[in-house]
């Protein structure tokens, strides 16, 4: 297979549209907007190649964590509180999504449902294997002298496998 890297910006889906090119790429939510409308298929998920890893996280100063650990705790619990009745209330979580995105497409909110809120995790840990999986994926995709993912977590934020 060849590809060829072309920089069309907001005009991409038109471009796969109109023929100009065979595939795009595109964030999550709009993948899965257009996904659920059936105007295109899938021909790779990332989120099933590339492994655990952790694309976007909380964080804190140091500063933070140690002069107000009851805040920092505090607000992961709230977290996790959230995330648990999202995650184990589909109905709930079906009509949030329909307000937060502004989006009636049932097939669009089921779909954000099944691949983002049911992935949630609920003990707001963090799984130092994923992180290093996404410390080596940002290095190969050209980012230099990255710290070990053991010196970015705070000891109370571990997962219970890596204490």
């Amino acid at each position: 297979m060849k590809f060829e890297t072309v920089p069309l910006g907001p005009a991409d889906l038109a471009a796969l549209k109109s023929g100009q090119v065979d595939a795009i790429v595109r964030s999550s939510a709009q993948a899965l907007q257009l996904l659920a409308s059936g105007e295109v298929r899938s021909i790779v998920d990332y989120q099933a190649v590339m492994g655990p890893n952790l694309p976007e996280c909380w964080v804190a100063t140091k500063s933070l964590i140690t002069s107000n650990p009851a805040v920092v705790h505090g607000f992961l619990k709230a977290l996790g509180r959230a995330s648990k009745k999202l995650r184990d209330d589909e109905e709930y979580s079906i009509s949030f999504l329909r307000k937060y995105l502004d989006d009636d497409n049932e097939a669009y909110l089921k779909m954000s449902y099944d691949t983002v809120i049911k992935t949630l995790t609920v003990d707001q840990r963090v799984d130092l294997g994923a992180l290093d999986n996404s410390i080596k994926m940002a290095t190969l995709a050209g980012l230099k002298n990255l710290p070990p993912a053991r010196s970015l977590v705070a000891d109370f934020a571990l997962a219970p496998s890596a204490q």
